[in-house]
């Protein structure tokens, strides 16, 4: 086995152990397949169930991919669709965490989550870092304000349009704590229409798409044009 692992690139990718019988009995992913597949052989890995697993070990795959992303969507898909016994803590989709924005509702929120996706919400993700993705989050709506999902004004307006799309947004009523600190643009209070959020909803939607390049150029434009207007306020929160 030692010897044969000597043939793996050390690129990154998704392995594949089997056992005798050519089951596939455990997925992984790697940065760099040769090292990471050679700390089982060795030993190296102080996971309680890897000496039972490599004494079932006859066999290996590998597939090599572009980057650490890949793995991580080509591991899950991979786990899925092979169930492995010692992949269990790893197959369902709760295993990784995503970023969420509730398309259903007239007031779309975004969200950090590890939910099964629903028909009514659009993903982004996998991450491979949990803490980078609630990040993102953060980042994403200081630049461009958007409800949470965890906002209980948020929710209340929510069950609020449920029940009445047409309904009459209040404008007398306390902006949340969150459009009070500029990372809500006020839906709870009127601030905001449904078509100016839809906008905002849009740019977060390209942002998390990866199109960074138009986001930052969007986003330099608009501090240039706050600064020329004496806002030093909001181009002082945009350049941040």
């Amino acid at each position: 086995m030692k010897r044969e692992l000597d043939a793996v690139p050390t690129l990154p990718g998704v392995y594949l152990w089997k056992d005798k019988h050519g089951q596939v009995i455990y997925v992984g992913k790697a940065k760099q397949l040769r090292a990471r597949m050679r700390q089982y052989v060795n030993f190296q890995d102080e996971r309680a169930k890897i000496p039972l697993l490599v004494e079932q070990i006859c066999t290996f795959e590998y597939i090599v991919v572009g980057n650490e992303h890949e793995s991580l969507v080509l591991e899950k898909n991979l786990i899925n669709q092979h169930a492995p016994w010692f992949n269990a803590d790893f197959k369902d989709d709760k295993s990784y965490p995503f970023i969420a924005i509730t398309k259903g509702d007239v007031f779309p929120a975004i969200k950090y989550t590890r939910e099964k996706h629903r028909a009514d919400t659009r993903y982004f993700g996998p991450y491979t870092d949990s803490r980078a993705a609630r990040r993102m989050v953060d980042i994403a709506r200081r630049v461009v304000p958007l409800c949470s999902s965890s906002c209980t004004d948020w929710r209340s307006l929510k069950r609020k349009l449920e029940k009445d799309p047409l309904a009459c947004l209040a404008t007398d009523v306390r902006p949340c704590f969150d459009a009070h600190v500029g990372l809500g643009p006020g839906a709870c209070c009127g601030r905001v229409t449904p078509e100016q959020y839809a906008a905002n909803v849009s740019r977060i939607e390209r942002f998390l798409s990866g199109n960074h390049r138009e986001f930052v150029e969007e986003l330099s434009q608009e501090m240039q044009e706050a600064a020329a207007e004496l806002d030093f306020e909001r181009a002082g929160r945009i350049k941040a």
